[in-house]
């Protein structure tokens, strides 16, 4: 789930209001029947998204423009609010003092995004977490490019992204993650914006990708790569699996960390796991917000 607020309601009971990440609701213990259970869950539209949708009417407010060009905010409480009157542009719902938006402003991505999972309670502890190997290498973006695996590579069927990406415009696309490299869309190692080097992923995201194989396939070791000139070069995930005989339930791998002021990191996580049918990344944030990725690799049986 990736937008607020969420309610989930079983049995014509409300369990819970979710309204930021990491998107998580429990059912209260009794509330389950034998059989027969309807779960529900209603999503509302985000702030932003309501406040571009007012700017489509006339405004009944007066503004001031915020310092450097950065949105404007309220010059006065108007009269119809401080009287309590019916407000002057009637097809505008939301109320607030300061906006950063304007008719044209793209609208953020809203709803139930997915993916939805239901986990079964206490099953996280069935297998003792593996201890991560962690590389830090200082200077150049891309230190670890030539030491990218290049075979026994597994290639996701399916790749799923949850949560936000403030600083991208475009639609979620974990492609510059599975694109063999580290580097960016002109060779380089410095991070560009260019929706080809990287993707920002901290507290509230998560890649879910799918394995080949009806019976899921043997990962032995999952590598991911980071780099950026600053902290940001950081990771920090932990790392579920899915069987392919029981692909409801996800399993906790790994806690993976690796610290840097800025250059390059990597991190191994050995999985040594046959019959896994999905792998799921829970990120963290780093030292100072999300981190900067540059490539995920899944490695199959030798």
């Amino acid at each position: 789930m990736n937008k607020p607020a969420n309610v989930v309601e079983s049995q014509q009971q409300q369990a819970e209001v979710v309204w930021t990440a990491p998107w998580r609701a429990a059912v209260p213990p009794g509330l389950l029947k034998e059989k027969g259970n309807e779960l529900v869950i209603e999503v509302t539209n985000v702030w932003a998204n309501r406040l571009i949708g007012d700017e489509q009417h006339p405004d009944d407010c007066e503004w001031t423009p915020g310092p450097r060009g950065n949105g404007k905010f309220l010059k006065a409480f108007p009269d119809w609010f401080v009287k309590k009157q019916d407000r002057p542009s009637s097809g505008r719902i939301g109320f607030t003092t300061w906006n950063y938006f304007h008719k044209d402003s793209q609208p953020v991505s809203s709803g139930l995004l997915g993916p939805v999972r239901l986990l079964l309670s206490g099953t996280a502890a069935a297998r003792p977490a593996v201890k991560a190997e962690s590389t830090v290498a200082a200077g150049a973006q891309d230190a670890f490019e030539g030491e990218l695996p290049r075979v026994q590579r597994l290639v996701p069927t399916a790749v799923i992204e949850s949560g936000s990406f403030p600083d991208h415009s475009g639609p979620a696309d974990a492609a510059p993650l599975f694109n063999g490299t580290t580097r960016n869309g002109s060779g380089g190692g410095e991070t560009l914006r260019d929706e080809k080097t990287y993707r920002p992923n901290g507290f509230g995201n998560t890649l879910v990708m799918k394995l080949p194989g009806a019976n899921g396939a043997k990962l032995s070791e999952i590598q991911t790569f980071a780099g950026h000139g600053d902290a940001r070069a950081s990771q920090a995930y932990s790392v579920w699996v899915a069987m392919a005989d029981a692909p409801e339930v996800f399993i906790k791998v790994a806690d993976a960390r690796a610290t840097s002021s800025g250059g390059s990191t990597r991190l191994k996580v050995p999985v040594n796991l046959s019959g896994v049918a999905t792998v799921c990344l829970e990120f963290a944030d780093g030292p100072i917000g999300v981190n900067v990725y540059r490539e995920v690799v899944l490695i199959g049986s030798p």
